[in-house]
């Protein structure tokens, strides 16, 4: 797919960009106020992946959550990981942001669609995604919105990365958070219920994303948003039988611990999620 990028003599930004990035039309994704584009570096003729941000179009609350993500990204610069994507370069002007990022060829969604992935695959890209989260918690950072969309994946190394920290938060367990915002699926039962919040949020989401990924269905059923989310406060998950998706016994306990802890104080930490018997396996 392509599209038009601007040419305005006034894009300042744009003109930066160009001296460092060889841009193409072709589209990687895209969102409300954002386009991402393949690129390649003219120095190391490298592919890298844009961000591309209309701010005139971004409401005043856009405009923080832009602000708060671009220090987000800084300080994961300055304390990198790798299962964590890293952000390149960062161009800015009164109209128009870009972010460069390393290039992924796909997310986990359309990677997950697109092969029959064995338990020992998805172990593996499971196991990248907690040590990407476990490194983010360790800052007191929380994702909010963690869903397979949001992990970028090699597809001949496997190698996998957390990305999008459009909603992301500092958060210390001595203080709390009160948006309500991320992806409703994966929304914690504290979020629908317009609770304060704060790590376990992702903790919640790693649970249905793993279900996600071995049964390629949402956990919890509903014939309305309202029947999901009454499900999803009260744990009430369709169960994954091993024979289902190729999980073991091991398997489908962490899930249960994942996705009927309804109550935050309740729910496994990630060093009990990592200490599980189903990675030892």
């Amino acid at each position: 797919m392509c599209v038009s990028i601007p040419s305005s003599p006034a894009v300042i930004a744009l003109e930066r960009l160009r001296h460092s990035y060889i841009l193409t039309n072709t589209l990687l994704g895209f969102g409300r106020i954002s386009l991402v584009l393949r690129a390649r570096s003219r120095k190391t003729m490298r592919q890298v992946a844009v961000k591309m941000i209309d701010k005139t179009t971004m409401t005043e609350l856009d405009l923080e959550q832009l602000e708060k993500e671009i220090k987000i990204l800084m300080f994961l610069r300055e304390h990198p990981h790798k299962n964590i994507i890293n952000m390149l370069d960062f161009y800015e002007d009164e109209e128009f942001c870009f972010l460069v990022f390393e290039y992924y060829s796909m997310d986990l969604l359309h990677y997950i669609d697109s092969k029959d992935c064995s338990e020992h695959q998805l172990k593996s890209v499971m196991r990248q995604i907690l040590a990407g989260l476990q490194h983010l918690h360790s800052h007191d950072l929380v994702h909010r919105d963690l869903k397979p969309e949001n992990i970028l994946i090699n597809k001949d190394t496997g190698h996998v990365v957390l990305t999008d920290f459009g909603y992301a938060d500092f958060c210390r367990y001595s203080s709390k958070l009160d948006l309500i915002c991320g992806t409703f699926q994966y929304m914690a039962p504290e979020i629908l219920e317009g609770n304060s919040y704060c790590k376990q949020v992702d903790i919640w989401s790693l649970g249905v994303l793993m279900f996600v990924l071995y049964a390629k269905r949402f956990p919890f059923n509903g014939n309305t948003q309202a029947q999901y989310e009454r499900n999803a406060k009260n744990g009430l998950f369709s169960f994954l039988k091993p024979k289902e998706a190729q999980i073991s016994k091991q398997g489908c306990s962490l899930l249960r611990d994942l996705l009927s802890a309804t109550d935050p104080v309740k729910r496994p930490s990630l060093v009990h999620v990592c200490m599980h018997g189903y990675w030892k396996e």
